[in-house]
């Protein structure tokens, strides 16, 4: 089963979960691992973080270092998502169960299938779909907060917008997307020159490792304190102008498999390896010009009767009546009925699924049946179609992204260290606190 990207990485909910049910007896039993400000992190909790990782390591090919390295990065993201959902929980972040339900439509719709079909994936699969359903629940929250207390403070000029197109159109190189692995040897605030010098030693011997074969994969596991060290340290596949500027410079123009020498920013010291690279295509979509004629229920005309008049509209274009003069006569849109039902020229999905649904069965000229949208009952006559070339459009709209994501890329670091800073945190079991320096 393959999940929608947004969703490639499920946290776990069971701490906050055990935090609000667990009895003193429980605890005790079971044993705490690691105490998040009001709530814990039990070793069950653990352990069944860890199963669900080691499986999809296994699932994705990645060798798992020895000792504690593992157990003490699953921790490490166990408890960071507490400090996110605490975070979440007082600045009053929720996510309904109609809107998580939405999600997990749209993840099923992804994957082909039906809720109903996405939930026995799941359970054939040996998991609890309720654990699911709170994993994506997490996953919804923690992106809340993070757009809105970093994404969604970001501002975006239009020179940055046209300065970013210019740095792509100045050479082929910029075409290209890169997929890049991270590793980061993170630094704390007011790190001592002892400590930055061990740190690029590290991180030095990190490179050497890679460059001399050494499983990106494994080693990002067992150093890299970067929030996706346990997916094997993959941060994306984007163009240079997506990434932070010491990427870029490290990336652009090399082959797949290379390896950067450490790269110092404030966070630490980072390394990065070319996983995969590809050139850009055209981005072309077929586009549709349709006029169209809405009807809509009221108190002294139901459905049947809107569907109704409706057929008889279709039935008088049909022997010959102007289409348009009955929507300017008829229609209940009013955005298009002066213009005889015209519509601009649309893009798939800019209507709503039955609308793109009724427009593919038409060749230019025919009616559609009468068919029911969340705007009322429609007929749609299909006038002609094109193939348009929206590459400019799509460069621009994934150029403001870029930007925005960027400039956002380069706070989250702080970010999560400023939550974690916050918080209180105490690890109960010695080996698997971080080490120093991470």
């Amino acid at each position: 089963m393959k999940l929608n990207p947004v969703f490639a990485t499920l946290l776990l909910a069971t701490a906050s979960t055990h935090a609000a049910a667990a009895s003193e007896t429980e605890i005790r039993l079971d044993g705490i691992v690691a105490v998040v400000s009001k709530n814990v992190i039990l070793q069950s909790d653990l352990e069944t973080a860890v199963d669900l990782y080691a499986k999809r390591a296994s699932q994705n090919g990645q060798k798992l270092p020895g000792g504690d390295s593992f157990r003490r990065q699953v921790l490490a993201v166990l408890v960071e998502q507490q400090v996110q959902l605490q975070e979440a929980e007082t600045i009053g972040i929720r996510v309904n169960d109609d809107e998580l339900n939405d999600t997990l439509r749209q993840i099923a719709r992804n994957n082909n299938q039906t809720l109903s079909e996405f939930r026995q994936a799941v359970t054939a699969e040996g998991r609890d779909y309720r654990e699911v359903r709170k994993e994506i629940r997490t996953e919804l929250i923690a992106r809340r907060l993070f757009n809105r207390q970093v994404l969604d403070r970001v501002t975006i000029s239009q020179q940055e917008i046209d300065d970013y197109l210019s740095r792509q159109a100045k050479s082929d190189q910029q075409q290209t997307e890169y997929t890049l692995q991270r590793i980061l040897i993170s630094l704390s605030d007011g790190a001592s020159p002892e400590e930055i010098e061990a740190a690029n030693g590290r991180a030095g011997a990190l490179v050497a490792k890679l460059r001399a074969g050494g499983d990106v994969s494994t080693l990002a596991i067992e150093h890299s304190s970067a929030r996706e060290a346990l997916e094997g340290g993959y941060i994306g596949t984007m163009l240079p102008a997506n990434m932070p500027g010491i990427y870029a410079d490290a990336v652009s123009g090399k082959e797949i498999g290379t390896v950067s020498a450490p790269l110092r920013t404030a966070n630490g010291f980072h390394i990065i390896r070319i996983a995969d690279k590809s050139g850009q295509k055209r981005h072309m979509v077929t586009q549709s010009k349709v006029r169209h004629i809405v009807l809509k229920t009221s108190a002294i005309r139901d459905e049947n009767a809107t569907r109704g008049k409706l057929a008889n509209l279709r039935k008088q274009i049909e022997a010959g009546e102007s289409f348009e003069d009955l929507a300017r006569t008829h229609s209940e849109d009013s955005g298009s009925a002066s213009e005889g039902g015209e519509l601009d020229w649309l893009n798939p999905g800019d209507m709503t699924r039955a609308f793109d649904k009724a427009i593919d069965r038409l060749q230019p000229g025919e009616l559609s049946a009468p068919f029911r949208t969340q705007f009322g009952w429609h007929i749609v006559q299909l006038i002609e179609r094109r193939e348009q070339d929206q590459t400019d459009t799509l460069l621009e709209a994934q150029a403001r992204e870029a930007v925005r994501g960027r400039k956002a890329s380069e706070q989250e670091e702080l970010w999560r260290r400023r939550l974690r800073d916050e918080a209180y945190i105490e690890y109960r079991v010695a080996e698997l606190a971080p080490k120093t320096g991470e």
